[in-house]
């Protein structure tokens, strides 16, 4: 019998023509099975070695057995999106004319209101270019009665759009919400649309259009977003099929941190390649800081940094701010922090929260040292970072009077805050 591999929703690989449930954690298919809602907690996740855990809820790889037996050049790789997406047999072209008036962005309804829904029709599913803008109003007023700096207010509204378009794929409003911070090339927005638009996540899949977007994210260091257009080169759409090239975007990704490195990590074993002779990543970066060997761990961070990988970003920023095997310089820290954090990555938003309470000048900012707490949060998947941030935040809500509560509320509406049920 011909084997035929799955990946289950938890991240484990074993053979499903032998057996109807995954083996490691119990989960079957959803044609013997439908897992449970995964829309308030993120999904189940899984550990890999660099410490931080992977939500597998948005995607599916599903690798024909027969064709894996024969070998990859026969070419049978199947993506199969998780159970939120809509088929759409005749996807819109990529390339579209602009209407013929640009309509005015749409002011953000207050979070009581009932949220819009995409049709469960697959013709009527919108194309995401003609989707009104949704702009964050009240969400921007809350920031500037918060007193933030311009960096904490727009990653505080990017974190805030992209998680709820995680949780909610299905909920056309968050791809309208999407869409301003789109048109500004932030990386974290561009990887959550070109996902939705890959596998049709409340609008038209569109192929080309999520590649665009996929390798404008990947460029900039999103980690999920070069897994994705690993899974588009397997797949042959709309490139040819590149298993080499996937290959090597695979390995740049699992040398990460961040969310997406542990599944990139699983492509690679299902490709039977591996980092062997791929240089350092994160693992060895964190060793030589755990050893105090500064110029190793700034060689390694140079060389991630360079590739724009989270933790070699991370790692510069602290070098620099303590001055550890490089002249103390902490605006360039927060330079390196600052892209780490637009990529997701929470340690670098801890940083940042740390600097605000000690700013290279001026005086010290608890509301926005709070805030990016809060940021770093929101944005991990490692459930023990996520308890240590909020164990962090309830030791600082004593800080801060109700009003103050009220526009953090309002800066993260619809989001539960960590830390802050009794304020």
């Amino acid at each position: 019998m011909a084997t035929r591999l799955i990946r289950c929703l938890n991240g484990h690989v074993f053979d499903a023509s032998a057996t109807t449930a995954c083996p490691t954690c119990g989960w079957t298919e959803p044609a013997s099975a439908t897992p449970g809602s995964t829309e308030n907690s993120g999904g189940e996740s899984r550990k890999r070695s660099g410490g931080e855990e992977i939500d597998n809820s948005r995607r599916m790889l599903v690798i024909g057995g027969g064709a894996v037996a024969a070998g990859l050049g026969a070419g049978a790789y199947f993506f199969l999106a998780n159970r939120h997406a809509t088929p759409d047999p005749d996807p819109e072209p990529a390339v579209r004319k602009p209407p013929a008036a640009e309509k005015p962005p749409v002011t953000e309804k207050p979070p009581a209101e009932p949220l819009q829904q995409a049709s469960k029709a697959p013709g009527a599913l919108p194309n995401f270019l003609e989707l009104p803008p949704v702009e964050q109003t009240a969400q921007m007023a809350a920031a500037r009665e918060l007193g933030l700096s311009p960096l904490a207010t727009e990653t505080a509204l990017v974190t805030r759009v992209v998680r709820l378009a995680q949780f909610k794929p299905t909920e056309v409003r968050y791809k309208q919400l999407l869409i301003p911070l789109v048109k500004l090339d932030r990386p974290m927005a561009l990887n959550e649309a070109g996902t939705a638009l890959q596998f049709g996540y409340a609008v038209n899949k569109d192929a080309k259009l999520a590649f665009d977007y996929l390798t404008r994210a990947a460029s900039q260091g999103v980690v999920r977003a070069r897994a994705g257009i690993a899974e588009m080169l397997l797949a042959g759409n709309p490139k040819p099929r590149d298993p080499d090239g996937a290959a090597e975007i695979l390995t740049l990704a699992a040398k990460a941190d961040g969310p997406g490195a542990g599944q990139a990590l699983t492509f690679l074993k299902v490709l039977k390649r591996s980092l062997d002779g791929a240089g350092p990543g994160s693992a060895e970066l964190f060793a030589a800081a755990a050893q105090k060997n500064w110029d190793l761990n700034i060689k390694i961070a140079r060389a991630l940094a360079d590739r724009n990988i989270d933790s070699g970003l991370n790692a510069l920023g602290e070098r620099y701010w303590n001055g550890e095997g490089v002249p103390q310089d902490r605006a360039a820290a927060i330079e390196f922090w600052r892209k780490a954090t637009a990529i997701g990555y929470s340690p670098a938003s801890y940083n940042l929260s740390l600097a605000a309470k000690a700013p290279p000048t001026g005086s010290p900012n608890l509301v926005e040292s709070l805030v990016w707490l809060l940021i770093a949060a929101i944005q991990t998947e490692d459930r023990a970072r996520r308890i240590w941030f909020t164990d962090r935040l309830t030791e600082q809500a004593g800080l801060f009077d109700q009003s103050q509560w009220s526009a953090i509320r309002t800066l993260f509406a619809e989001i539960e805050i960590p830390g802050s049920k009794s304020r």
